[in-house]
C-alpha cells in the first residue's frame, strides 16, 4: 500500500507526569547532555523535511502515537497504520493487520498474531504483561517471580491482572 500519511512524535521533557506516579519511571538522569541536546535539532530536521510533527511536552511521544493510531484505524479509508517503533508499550496498539508495529531494526513487523507469538498474549493483555515482567526501559521492575513464561501463561487465561485470582 502507498504511504499517504506520516507523523513522528517527540519527547520534548522526558520527565512526564508518571514520575510522579512512580519515581523510578524513566528520566533523563544519565543520558548523555550531547544526545539530549540533538533531540531539538532532530525535530527541526523532521520539520524541515514537511512532515508533520507532534512535540510532546505534558504526555510521552508514546502517548501521541497510540491516540493517533486508536483514531486512523477508525477511518475506513485508512487501510493500514504503522507504527515504527520498538518500544514494547506500543503493541498494545495491535489490532488484527489494521495496525502494526514495525521493528524497522530487524525488518519485523508485527500484526496481532506477531505480538502473541513473540509475548504469548494478545495485544489487550501487553499492559498487564510488562507491568508484571517490567520494561527496564521505562525503569519499573516488575513484580519479583513473575518471569516472562509464567505472566504468558497466566494472562492468556486470565487476560489482565485484575482478572487472576489471588490463589
Amino acid at each position: 500500500p502507498e504511504v499517504t500519511h506520516v507523523a513522528v512524535a517527540f519527547d520534548h521533557v522526558i520527565e512526564s507526569f508518571r514520575i510522579k506516579m512512580y519515581a523510578g519511571y524513566k528520566s533523563s538522569a544519565g543520558v548523555d547532555p550531547v544526545i539530549l541536546s540533538q533531540f531539538p535539532l532532530a525535530e527541526a530536521a523532521v520539520k524541515a523535511l514537511g512532515l508533520v510533527t507532534w512535540p510532546m511536552v505534558k504526555f510521552e511521544a508514546d502517548d501521541a502515537i497510540a491516540t493517533a493510531a486508536a483514531r486512523f484505524k477508525k477511518i475506513k479509508s485508512v487501510e493500514q497504520v504503522v507504527i515504527c517503533s520498538v518500544d514494547k508499550d506500543l503493541t498494545q496498539m495491535v489490532d488484527g493487520d489494521k495496525v502494526v508495529c514495525w521493528d524497522r531494526r530487524r525488518e519485523i513487523v508485527l500484526d496481532e498474531k506477531g505480538v502473541t507469538e513473540k509475548f504469548g498474549v494478545s495485544p489487550e493483555s501487553i499492559p498487564d504483561f510488562l507491568a508484571l515482567v517490567g520494561d527496564s526501559a521505562d525503569g519499573y521492575p516488575g513484580i519479583q517471580g513473575w518471569g516472562e513464561k509464567s505472566t504468558s501463561t497466566v494472562l492468556a487465561k486470565y487476560m489482565h491482572i485484575e482478572a487472576i485470582p489471588s490463589d
